[in-house]
């Protein structure tokens, strides 16, 4: 028995067009309701924001990765329960970061980091550590967090924004208090 391969859709990305066949290039359904190619949404998943959620109500953590086009866990569907927004900020005509937030939590801390730190950036070290900590284990707060790493126009720099529900701002602070890196320390590390 042959494949079809009568096109079934039209990929929605601009400049992309591709007439999709349901054996040979399955159609993806985006977050706006659009078909999208295999290619397109792996080029999308591959650009996307990486979420940590970490606490009492994610076990050992859940991950979602949220592009322009898909949200996704990592079983590959779309989370329930959480909602995203995503948006390029530009700082000037060629550079900028993408801006990633979960809708109806608080941010408490906001910056960069990089995986290349020298003398002015050896504060990123102890950042690095303290987030690693939280997504790995063995240092898991007391109130879900939400760790959102994100992309920027500098290929060293990774754009980090730490969010909590805003019922649990003052216990993650008593939390952070207790330990190596306050949140003072935590803002002063994302700078």
């Amino acid at each position: 028995m042959s494949a079809i391969t009568t096109p079934t859709a039209k990929c929605s990305t601009d400049g992309c067009g591709q007439l999709m066949t349901q054996y040979e290039d399955p159609e993806y359904v985006g977050s706006d309701g659009k078909v999208y190619c295999g290619s397109c949404r792996e080029h999308d998943l591959d650009n996307a924001a990486t979420i940590h959620l970490i606490g009492p109500s994610y076990g050992k953590g859940y991950l979602v990765k949220v592009g322009d086009l898909f949200v996704e866990d990592f079983e590959g569907e779309e989370p329930t329960g959480v909602t995203f927004t995503r948006k390029w900020v530009s700082s000037d005509s060629w550079r900028g970061y993408h801006q990633t937030n979960i809708v109806g939590w608080y941010e408490i801390a906001d910056g960069w980091t990089t995986g290349w730190p020298d003398d002015s950036t050896a504060r990123k070290v102890t950042l690095n550590d303290f987030i690693e900590a939280m997504i790995v284990g063995g240092n898991t707060p007391p109130v879900d967090v939400c760790i959102i790493l994100d992309s920027t126009s500098n290929v060293f720099s990774t754009a980090v924004g730490i969010h909590v529900k805003d019922h649990d701002a003052e216990a993650l602070q008593t939390w952070l208090s207790a330990g190596a890196l306050d949140l003072d320390g935590l803002r002063s590390a994302l700078r």
